[in-house]
């Protein structure tokens, strides 16, 4: 029953991003990042409760090998993304390290997001938070950052 609650949220989360990332393809960095941490940040704003009581009460290899999936799904979007503004004429991406790009940027948002959610439950409905995370990202990957 425990790994059904996993799969059941993990799923969720994963829904709502990945359905962000499809909508966001063609979008510019600008409007994409500060778009996909809303989502993340609402994906952990889900079912705030249980996320906090799967994070405390499940052991973290239960919860890792549930999740993988989810990751696996969201970082080939990702990439996808990044591959088509990597060259881009528009606009550059400075990581050229694909891989290790969507490690960072799933793992920065992911990490952050969680622990809002948990730590700081204020900051998921506190638009500053989602403006300081995309600005952390958006410098990380173009060198500037967006205005609120």
């Amino acid at each position: 029953m425990i790994v059904a609650l996993i799969e059941q949220h993990s799923k969720e989360i994963a829904e709502l991003v990945e359905s962000k990332l499809q909508h966001l393809f063609d979008a510019p960095l600008e409007t994409a990042i500060p778009e996909l941490v809303r989502a993340v940040i609402a994906a952990h704003a889900i079912n705030p409760r249980l996320h906090q009581i799967l994070n405390e009460e499940i052991p973290r290899s239960i919860r890792l090998q549930q999740m993988q999936n989810t990751d696996a799904r969201i970082a080939e979007l990702l990439r996808a993304y990044l591959i088509r503004w990597r060259d881009s004429l528009h606009q550059r991406i400075y990581p050229q390290n694909l891989d290790m790009t969507v490690f960072i940027l799933g793992r920065t948002v992911e990490s952050l997001c969680h622990s809002a959610a948990i730590e700081h439950p204020s900051f998921v409905s506190n638009s500053q938070f989602e403006q300081e995370v995309s600005n952390l990202l958006l410098l990380y990957l173009t060198g500037t950052w967006s205005d609120p």
